[in-house]
């Protein structure tokens, strides 16, 4: 799903999202809240239903060596598959959908749509995103702002809900943001740089920062991924992805 901000298996209209989202290492054991997951639903369902006001569309795979999101893993250092479908409006209005096999042979699956558009040369995306992990019947949700000027990204998400509110971590008032730089070379190899924060609302959350580099030419992405500040050991994760995006227009 896909802007810049972090470099994950992604979606490709929010690219920010990739190592895209999941807190099942974390949080497996909540119910999951019907209400968000029905009306994003609705919304996908009614958008699908009149495919000629669409400017654009596309479909994407995608296999990853180790499934990491900011800088947690999600595949206990297994491989991971993926597959998303994305559409957008000639207005900048856009919605979709990505999937995700996790580790233990759950999976995670994203819904969300946004709005995005240009203004004094700033690039912005805004919108709003629901995790869903229906083995565990749990979720949360998020709005999300992703600002990019130049070769610089700057990325906010705010959680909104989550199945238990009460919780310490992944739940209501959460706040994640990140900054990266990014830069194409002449032989078309992308090199992106993350550092990024993790606040939780609730002072017993465990708040940490994580870091990313990644490299990607063509459909290839080498990623390095750590973290700061948890309580459990932090070891450099490594990983590599492949990811094939198909477009079809109205």
């Amino acid at each position: 799903m896909i802007i810049n901000a972090t470099s994950d298996p992604e979606p490709s209209l929010i690219k920010w999202l990739p190592n895209s989202c999941s807190f099942n290492a974390i949080e497996q054991s909540k119910k999951q809240d019907l209400p968000s997951s029905i009306f994003i639903l609705t919304l996908l369902i009614s958008l699908n239903l009149t495919p000629q006001l669409f400017a654009a569309g596309s479909t994407n795979v995608g296999i990853i060596s180790h499934y990491v999101w900011r800088g947690i893993s999600q595949s206990n250092d297994k491989p991971a598959l993926s597959g998303g479908l994305d559409y957008a409006f000639d207005s900048g209005l856009y919605a979709g959908t990505w999937l995700s096999s996790l580790s233990g042979g759950a999976t995670e699956n994203d819904l969300y749509f946004g709005f995005t558009g240009e203004t004094n040369k700033i690039n912005y995306d805004v919108g709003f995103i629901s995790f869903q992990y229906a083995q565990s019947r749990s979720h949360f949700d998020e709005l999300y702002l992703n600002t990019s000027f130049g070769f610089i990204d700057a990325f906010l998400a705010y959680t909104t809900s989550s199945d238990d509110d009460s919780g310490a971590e992944y739940s209501q008032g959460d706040l994640y943001y990140s900054i990266a730089a990014h830069h194409e070379f002449s032989n078309h190899i992308n090199l992106n740089l993350l550092l990024g924060h993790y606040e939780f609302d609730d002072l017993a959350g465990d708040d940490f920062n994580n870091y990313q580099l990644s490299v990607s030419k063509n459909n290839f992405t080498f990623y390095i991924d750590d973290t700061t500040g948890l309580n459990t050991a932090n070891e450099v994760k490594f990983s590599l992805s492949w990811n094939k995006t198909f477009e079809f227009k109205k």
